[in-house]
């Protein structure tokens, strides 16, 4: 009985974790199609350097 506990709490656990490894390459392959779409689509403006002169622009 035990036995039959651990497989099957082992079976569980291999099948969340690839659930959760297909869901995560889901998701980064959309972030990446995004991520193409938008460099191609248009260019984003470029943001200034946070470097004002001598200082260093730490504000947020």
């Amino acid at each position: 009985m035990q036995a039959q506990t651990q497989q099957l709490q082992h079976t569980l656990s291999m099948n969340l974790m690839k659930s959760t490894l297909s869901t995560q390459a889901a998701q980064s392959m959309k972030m990446l199609e995004e991520l193409h779409t938008a460099d191609a689509g248009n260019e984003a403006p470029k943001a200034p350097h946070p470097d004002a002169g001598s200082r260093v622009d730490v504000r947020l």
